[in-house]
C-alpha cells in the first residue's frame, strides 16, 4: 500500500478573517490549498507566543506537557527547549518510513534543530515561512 504525501503549509500570524473563506483579500495560491486540502476552520491555540504554540502543534501536548512556556529566543524565556522524553510527530513519521523535509522558522526548541528530530532535509530560517514536507521513501 502506497503511503499518502503530506504537506504541512503553516503561515505565521495569520488570523482566520484573512483567509478563505472569510478574506477579501485575492490569494489564489491559498485559496486553491483550501480547495484541494484539509483546513481547520475551528481551531485554536494553546498560547499567544509563537514558541509554546509551535511545540504543541509538533507534539500534540500543552505547554505543560512539553516544557515550552514562552518564546526561546528572548532574554526573560522560562525554557529554551522540549521537556525529556517529548516525541515530535516529525519523528514518528520519520520512523515510519517517511522521507521529512522542513522549510521556514523552527522556534520549537533552542537546543534541537529540525534535523534532531526527524527532518532529514532541513532549510530553516528566520526569514520565510515555515513549510513541513513529509513524503514516503520508495522502497527498493
Amino acid at each position: 500500500m502506497n503511503q499518502p504525501n503530506i504537506l504541512i503549509f503553516m503561515t505565521d500570524q495569520q488570523r482566520a478573517k484573512s483567509i478563505y473563506p472569510f478574506s477579501e483579500a485575492i490569494t489564489p495560491n491559498i485559496d486553491r490549498f483550501c480547495h484541494e486540502g484539509i483546513t481547520f476552520t475551528n481551531a485554536h491555540t494553546v498560547s499567544p507566543h509563537c514558541c509554546p504554540s509551535r511545540a504543541s502543534f509538533f507534539s500534540g501536548l500543552y505547554p505543560s506537557g512539553h516544557g515550552v512556556w514562552n518564546n526561546i529566543g528572548v532574554a526573560n524565556t522560562l525554557s529554551k527547549g522540549l521537556y525529556d522524553g517529548v516525541r515530535l510527530f516529525s519523528e514518528d513519521l520519520n520512523d515510519a518510513g517517511y522521507q521529512m523535509l522542513f522549510n521556514g522558522k523552527w522556534h520549537v526548541s533552542y537546543y534541537d534543530r529540525p534535523n534532531d528530530r526527524g527532518f532529514t532535509k532541513n532549510k530553516s530560517s528566520k526569514k520565510v515561512h515555515k513549510t513541513t514536507l513529509a513524503t514516503h521513501k520508495p522502497i527498493h
